[in-house]
């Protein structure tokens, strides 16, 4: 991870500094002083619990400095008005100083998913780094920015979003050089209404886009393949249509799931050890962002043909004369129809 001083981080985010502490340096933050690494920016949070309260404990374990409102002196800090949206122009700094591409992705449902596997495509030809997990809140993703390595060249960075301007605040820190959107379903249209709104929501990944940035979209998906207001990215649709610039055919399912992407004149055969045509799009999104990015097509399918799923996600074992399928991430209704549809394929009994 790079070192940052907190001199540096303070011009960043406005903050105020010590001058005696201002070479103080720091790679990496945390909000949980139970698990803050030795040499990380400790963020004192308020939530349920003030993260302040707990300063004395980070530093007991190892923090570098704080990131927090007020302060004796008595430590290392940067003081500002807002410790979370410090930590957001903390982390835009940050990017803009290593001077990474960003693949920003989002959607409904599988954006874990697609982020590990547009991952897995791109460590093929690039130094890759991504959002940890499913850190893809206004915390994590900073905090993923923030571990980065020095010699980072691409960074995949997932992000998520339950209300409006929550996606805009976050593409306005990874500036994406290239825009991913899985799918528009039906997740948390409880805050936002109807699919339109959250559509309305999923797009505001453009805002931190340039113009010239592509935006790559779902051309299965009926919210995405028609929408009400065009944006200036040129868009790449992935699908299963020859009417999408990146397609698949000959879908199959059996020991791995197989089909064949297609990319102008370009063939990819794909084997995938998953199950379940719903990770085709997935795929296909990854395969989308590779193509941009210039990955050649032969070490795109050896990468999907090596990807392994996140832990709880589709992990498919043998107990006895017993097939687990252990899928145990929360889901919404789209990703609890995949999973039932991969059950109900198998023959037997089925529970």
């Amino acid at each position: 991870m790079a070192k940052i001083t907190l001199e540096q981080a303070a011009a960043w985010c406005g903050g105020q500094v010590d001058p005696k502490y201002r070479n103080v340096t720091f790679f990496g933050a945390g909000n949980d002083s139970r698990t803050i690494q030795p040499g990380q920016l400790f963020v004192a949070l308020k939530g349920v619990r003030d993260g302040h309260d707990f300063i004395p404990m980070a530093l007991r374990n190892g923090a570098a400095a704080v990131l927090c409102t007020h302060s004796d002196g008595s430590f290392p800090a940067i003081v500002v008005e807002d410790t979370r949206l410090a930590l957001g122009a903390i982390a835009r700094g940050e990017r803009q100083r290593l001077g990474v591409k960003t693949v920003g992705v989002t959607g409904s449902v599988g954006k874990s998913t697609t982020k590990e596997m547009i991952s897995t495509v791109l460590e093929s030809t690039f130094r890759t780094a991504k959002t940890p997990a499913n850190h893809n809140n206004d915390i994590g993703m900073p905090m993923g920015i923030l571990a980065m390595p020095e010699d980072t060249e691409v960074a995949v960075l997932e992000m998520g979003m339950n209300h409006f301007r929550e996606i805009a605040y976050l593409s306005n820190i990874a500036h994406p050089d290239v825009g991913v959107i899985i799918n528009v379903g039906t997740m948390h249209i409880e805050f936002l209404g109807s699919r339109e709104g959250i559509r309305k929501a999923k797009m505001e990944i453009v805002e931190g886009m340039e113009a010239n940035a592509p935006l790559i979209l779902n051309g299965d998906n009926d919210m995405l393949r028609k929408l009400d207001e065009i944006p200036a990215q040129p868009i790449t649709y992935f699908g299963s249509d020859s009417g999408c610039e990146v397609w698949a055919d000959k879908v199959q399912q059996g020991e791995y799931l197989t089909f064949t992407a297609h990319w102008g004149n370009v063939e990819i055969p794909v084997k995938m050890a998953l199950e379940g045509e719903h990770f085709v799009a997935d795929a296909m999104a990854a395969i989308a962002v590779g193509l941009k990015l210039r990955v050649p097509s032969d070490r795109i399918m050896e990468s999907l043909a090596s990807f392994r799923n996140m832990a709880g996600r589709q992990e498919i074992f043998r107990a006895g004369e017993y097939t687990i399928i252990k899928d145990c991430y929360n889901a919404g209704p789209e990703s609890m129809a995949a999973a039932l549809a991969v059950l109900g394929s198998k023959s037997g009994r089925r529970i």
